[in-house]
C-alpha cells in the first residue's frame, strides 16, 4: 500500500494516494464493529461448546469425539435390543397362533 510515483503525472499519482488512505481509514474504522462481531461469536461458540458438553457429561479435560462416539454405540445397542425383542415378540405371537390352530377346541 505505498503511494509511489510510477512515470504518472503528480495530481493522479496524489488522488491515488489520497483514495487509498481514505479507504484505509474505512477499513481501519469498520475494526471495532468486526471486532464486536467476532467477541460476540466467540461467545456464542464457547457458549454452544459447553452445553455440548454438559449434555454429553463431558469433562473439560475428556474428549467430545470420543464421548459422542460411546454415545452412538450405546444408542445403536439399545435400537438394537428394541429390534430383536420385536422379532422375537413377532415369533412368539406366530408360534403361539399356530399352536392355537393346531389345538382341538
Amino acid at each position: 500500500m505505498t503511494c509511489s510515483k510510477t512515470g504518472s503525472s503528480t495530481k493522479w499519482w496524489l488522488t491515488r494516494c489520497v483514495l487509498r488512505l481514505r479507504r484505509t481509514g474505512e477499513i481501519v474504522a469498520a475494526y471495532p464493529t468486526l471486532v464486536a462481531t467476532y467477541e460476540r461469536m466467540l461467545e456464542a461458540h464457547t457458549k454452544e461448546r459447553a452445553d455440548l458438553r454438559h449434555s454429553l457429561r463431558v469433562g473439560p479435560d475428556e474428549d467430545v469425539m470420543k464421548a459422542i462416539a460411546q454415545k452412538t454405540a450405546a444408542q445403536t445397542k439399545i435400537l438394537q435390543a428394541a429390534v430383536d425383542m420385536r422379532k422375537l415378540e413377532k415369533e412368539t405371537f406366530h408360534c403361539d397362533r399356530q399352536r392355537m390352530e393346531s389345538c382341538p377346541t
